[in-house]
């Protein structure tokens, strides 16, 4: 099933500035909202058939596509595998002013496409959640705040030059690798399978992971795990370089480790309430 021809009809809607396709179950390609001059926000939620999105999208001729587009959010699209949203020759421009991108449960996409990576030289936040297919998520030079939050197959990350804040949450197979971060000030991590610190948080480090890191919220898996982190445990030099740290226990337990360095601060609760049970 396709959208009617008459939403492919650009001089039908010159003025429109907002979208939202809601639940069309059954069509198998998205209409060409990127020749739509004026629109600024499209959100697609409920695509199930949607398998591949291409040049399509973008509609036709060689002005850019999506020129005044800030947010696109794409939700709820269990089928969709390839996103090659790009022209054959590869030089049309698209979303040049994209300001912010929202992947939700995708679970089968695989990639992001490349032709975003070049043109959407405006982008500043990325949000992906529940798209398990994704394995790498890097080459945003501009992203200055990403949320990546329980996308099981993300190994990597890296390549973020800008990024400022990321919060990551239960992604496990990001535990034991992320690329350099140079802009990174603001970290929060929480993980229910997080047994561990990584060795990438050392200060030691051959190269510095964070070297600008200012503040660092993590959420561990266990209280056993919470422990090993106090000044005398073997992850206590994991953190101590970090200006403030918050760690807790994911599953909303109560015990805690807050650390500042300077002025030096470490407070926990730890001994009080290790054998509290689990807040419901």
């Amino acid at each position: 099933m396709e959208f009617p021809t008459w939403m492919k009809n650009r001089d039908l809607f010159l003025n429109l500035t907002r979208v939202d396709i809601l639940k069309c179950r059954n069509c198998s390609q998205l209409p060409p909202l990127g020749q739509l001059p004026l629109l600024d926000y499209l959100f697609i939620e409920g695509a199930w058939s949607i398998k591949h999105i291409g040049p399509e999208f973008m509609g036709s001729g060689r002005e850019e596509a999506f020129p005044k587009l800030r947010k696109l959010i794409l939700e709820d699209m269990p089928e969709w595998e390839e996103w090659t949203c790009e022209a054959k020759d590869g030089a049309r421009v698209m979303m040049p002013i994209l300001e912010s991108l929202v992947i939700k449960r995708c679970p089968r996409l695989k990639s992001l496409s490349q032709g975003l990576l070049r043109h959407a030289t405006n982008l500043t936040t990325l949000w992906i959640k529940e798209s398990h297919s994704l394995t790498v998520i890097e080459g945003f030079k501009t992203v200055q705040y990403a949320f990546l939050i329980r996308n099981n197959g993300v190994e990597r990350v890296s390549d973020l030059p800008a990024v400022r804040t990321m919060v990551i949450r239960d992604c496990p197979a990001l535990l034991h690798h992320v690329g350099v971060l140079p802009s990174l000030q603001n970290l929060e991590w929480g993980d229910s399978s997080m047994r561990f610190l990584p060795d990438w948080m050392l200060s030691t480090h051959p190269v510095p992971i964070f070297p600008t890191l200012q503040k660092m919220s993590i959420f561990v898996g266990d209280v056993p795990t919470l422990r090993r982190c106090l000044i005398d445990g073997p992850y206590w030099p994991k953190i101590q370089h970090i200006p403030n740290v918050f760690i807790g226990v994911m599953n909303n337990r109560p015990e805690f480790i807050s650390y500042t360095k300077e002025p030096f601060s470490f407070r926990t609760n730890i001994d009080a309430v290790v054998d509290a049970p689990p807040l419901p």
